[in-house]
């Protein structure tokens, strides 16, 4: 995994993702976007991350 050494800025966004492979499913994954204000990470995607198995 490489980690580029740059500091976060206000403004920045970010998408955060994580994948995992399921035998009967494929690659299932879930995201999420952020962006950097003054005082905090404020979460910009609004979708539920529920998952159902039938």
């Amino acid at each position: 995994m490489i980690t580029p050494d740059i500091p976060f800025e206000e403004n920045m966004v970010l998408d955060i993702e994580v994948w995992q492979t399921f035998k009967k499913f494929g690659l299932v994954g879930i995201e999420d976007c952020y962006r950097i204000t003054k005082t905090k990470c404020e979460r910009l995607s609004s979708l539920d991350k529920n998952i159902y198995v039938k």
